[in-house]
């Protein structure tokens, strides 16, 4: 299993349940990598220099660390909002993932900067009374603390994915209307306060158990 984060502020936010589902697989007797992408988190690079691209890059070297520790060429993919998206194109690509969780993907590239756009010229209003985020017409370059280059602003402008496009099969698609108080990822009272969402987790970990058994 390598699990997929989300970007930015999210990937803060539901760091802990993704942590928990990581547990809970490992405990189903799975072997689990969560990692950073390049320019994010513990890993090297600069935020600035992060494309789509090296991204799919780095979930692919994942996937090739976890196939050589657990000497099974055999895999899945576990991912949350872009990082869900990311799994999916992926998943397009190379044609052998064995499983997929997509857990909220995001389906229109656009429409997700425009959301960022708007919580980070919130913040601004709330926090940083003088300073101003990007006019409109002007291309993203920070969504709450996380600079966004313009090479990955461009591609992810440019995302778009299609549900009937995924093999129903293989795919597991969590959608948070589904499962009330899911969106672990736009809650800003802090990492410790956030609620686990242990339906969805359970929903995860017993689908990806019966379908890999």
């Amino acid at each position: 299993m390598v699990i997929c984060n989300p970007f930015g502020q999210e990937y803060i936010r539901a760091h802990r349940s993704l942590r928990e589902l990581a547990k809970r697989l490992a405990e189903t007797g799975f072997h689990v990598l969560r990692f950073d992408y390049f320019g994010c988190g513990d890993s090297g690079g600069d935020g600035d220099e992060a494309t789509l691209d090296q991204w799919l890059r780095d979930i692919s070297a994942a996937i090739a660390e976890v196939q050589e520790t657990s000497s099974s060429p055999k895999f899945a993919l576990v991912g949350l909002r872009l990082g869900a998206t990311l799994s999916a194109l992926l998943a397009a690509q190379r044609g052998d993932v064995e499983r997929l969780v997509l857990w909220d993907p995001i389906l229109d590239g656009a429409a997700y900067l425009k959301e960022l756009r708007v919580a980070h010229e919130g913040w601004l209003r709330d926090h940083a009374q003088g300073r101003r985020g990007a006019a409109e017409g002007e291309p993203l370059r920070e969504a709450l603390g996380f600079s966004i280059s313009p090479a990955l602003a461009s591609c992810v402008e440019q995302l778009r994915l299609v549900p009937d496009d995924w093999p129903s099969a293989k795919a597991l698609v969590i959608d948070h209307r589904s499962f009330p108080g899911a969106q672990v990822w736009v809650h800003e009272d802090g990492v410790n306060r956030i609620l686990v969402p242990h339906a969805v987790l359970e929903s995860i970990t017993s689908w990806l158990g019966s379908a890999c058994s």
